[in-house]
């Protein structure tokens, strides 16, 4: 739909290319972006919303000849990368610079992800199947991959392959690297607060034994400062306390193993679950709402890896301050 010279409602001032612009899902009418958030709901809702009908494009009616689009999605789409509503003849997403069209299959007309397996070797010739092109369209368990592009949003080929993988082979494991070295700070970064609350409450209990100990070495060091390059320290008494340290230590390292084992496939039904749950709630809306909706749950939060880190670094100073107030 080109909307080209057409005033806005709220403003005035006719649509220009490049404006960016936003479409009410209930009746079409489009508005600026800024104009949109400015007003707070649409600017037609009187005129068109209490009477039940959709806006026309006026340029749609001095051009018969083209051909009308009814649905928002036809003439917009939804960068899956940032979520910024683009229009259907950009090459890429205006504010993240994100390739919006891909290569197309000329049989099925499909927008096709691409592979990031492509060329390497598969030991095993019966997955060979699950590295083929995968399409929005195509059916990844009980939901459609476009559904899961702007769920994911970053790195959603690698994503796609492995949910791909999950869902013909449930005991599948896909090692995930990132998992294994961030660990709850991973979980956070993905959105799975859930599970990145119960690992980092993890380590933060598993670290009070070295804490403890960390005090007593304090201690004796203001006694005898040579035993900080010693470190011949005398844990007499806290043997119990120093083999908790340890074992926790080993837990730790088989933590972040688990993670890495097990991140994909929590991520998998993480996305699972908020698609169905959105899916649930929005019969009959519009479809562009949808995705806009899908988009914003999903995607990344490094927000909250910042707070986390900035909380582990607080808790870590208040530590530090009661060990030395105890010592003097």
């Amino acid at each position: 739909m080109n909307y080209k010279g057409v005033p806005c409602p709220v403003c005035g001032k006719e649509f220009q290319e490049g404006d960016d612009i936003v479409v009410c899902p209930d009746c079409g009418a489009p508005h600026h972006r800024a104009c949109y958030k400015q007003q707070g709901h649409c600017a037609m809702q009187q005129e068109l919303h209490a009477k039940g009908l959709a806006w026309k494009n006026p340029n749609e009616a001095a051009n018969p000849t083209s051909s009308p689009s009814n649905s928002a999605e036809d003439s917009h789409i939804l960068c899956p990368n940032c979520g910024l509503f683009c229009k259907s003849q950009d090459e890429t997403c205006p504010n993240c610079h994100f390739p919006l069209k891909k290569q197309a299959s000329p049989q099925s007309g499909q927008q096709v992800v691409e592979n990031p397996f492509e060329g390497q070797p598969s030991a095993d010739s019966e997955l060979n199947h699950m590295f083929e092109a995968i399409y929005e369209n195509d059916q990844i368990g009980r939901i459609r991959a476009k559904d899961f592009i702007y769920i994911i949003r970053k790195n959603y080929t690698y994503f796609l392959r492995v949910f791909k993988i999950f869902s013909q082979h449930t005991k599948a494991k896909i090692f995930n690297w990132s998992a294994f070295f961030f660990n709850f700070f991973y979980f956070f970064y993905r959105k799975m607060y859930k599970i990145g609350a119960l690992l980092l409450g993890f380590y933060l209990l598993s670290n009070i034994p070295s804490l403890i100990l960390s005090y007593h070495m304090l201690q004796q060091s203001i006694v005898d400062p040579m035993l900080l390059s010693s470190l011949q320290f005398d844990f007499t008494g806290l043997e119990g306390l120093l083999l908790t340290s340890q074992l926790f230590m080993y837990a730790r390292f088989g933590v972040s193993v688990y993670c890495g084992f097990t991140a994909n496939k929590h991520y998998y039904k993480h996305c699972q679950e908020k698609i169905e749950k959105l899916r649930s709630v929005a019969t009959g809306k519009n479809g562009n709402e949808y995705y806009q909706t899908l988009s914003f749950i999903g995607g990344t939060n490094l927000m909250s890896v910042f707070l986390v880190l900035a909380a582990l670094i607080g808790l870590m100073m208040v530590a530090s301050t009661v060990i030395v107030f105890m010592l003097q």
